[in-house]
């Protein structure tokens, strides 16, 4: 399956290993950041979260994959 990547922009809030509020952070996001998502999935608890690819650092470029709550992003919640 080849992922379809979308474009959002981040609120502010972390990126997290899985789609839980419980789950450990992978990296911060600010406001005004641009994203892209793949796909989302709805927890236990009904909220929406999205699979996101976040690229940044200046000079040597990272990337990192995880998932947002859809509160924290410009993309439907």
């Amino acid at each position: 399956m080849t992922a379809s990547w979308n474009q959002t922009t981040s609120l502010g809030g972390p990126i997290r290993k899985c789609y839980a509020a419980s789950c450990d952070a992978v990296v911060q996001t600010y406001s005004g950041e641009w994203l892209d998502w793949d796909h989302y999935a709805t927890n236990g608890s009904g909220n929406r979260w999205y699979y996101v690819r976040y690229s940044f650092g200046s000079g040597i470029p990272h990337t990192v994959y995880g998932w947002i709550y859809c509160g924290n992003v410009t993309a439907p919640c």
